[in-house]
């Protein structure tokens, strides 16, 4: 774990990185910009199922009027552009446990 602290101190002193609440319109923005984000998710909520905090990573590929489209590797298996409403989609990335973690690919998209 050591490492992995210094790593995120060098990227906060070279302001790759940030810490700060992230919303569906910070996911809008990115791919406005036309970056990827990576988000740590709530599959549970997804999925629309009972049960204990299941983390889970997706990229987010596209939104519209209410909905978010993002790319699910499982547990069930792969989805491409799998469609979730957009309130759906805030409420699993800001689940308890998810501590509303959010990577960006800058400029790949």
């Amino acid at each position: 774990m050591p490492i992995l602290i210094r790593s995120i101190e060098r990227l906060l002193a070279q302001g790759l990185f940030s810490r700060q609440s992230t919303s569906v319109d910070d996911l809008k923005d990115c791919l406005e910009k036309k970056h990827i984000p990576l988000v740590l998710v709530d599959h549970n909520i997804l999925a629309q199922k009972k049960g204990q905090y299941q983390g889970h990573m997706v990229v987010v590929t596209g939104h519209d009027q209410g909905y978010i489209y993002f790319h699910d590797s499982g547990p069930a298996g792969v989805e491409a552009n799998k469609k979730v409403d957009s309130k759906i989609f805030e409420k699993a990335m800001q689940a308890n446990g998810t501590d509303n973690d959010f990577v960006v690919a800058k400029g790949l998209r």
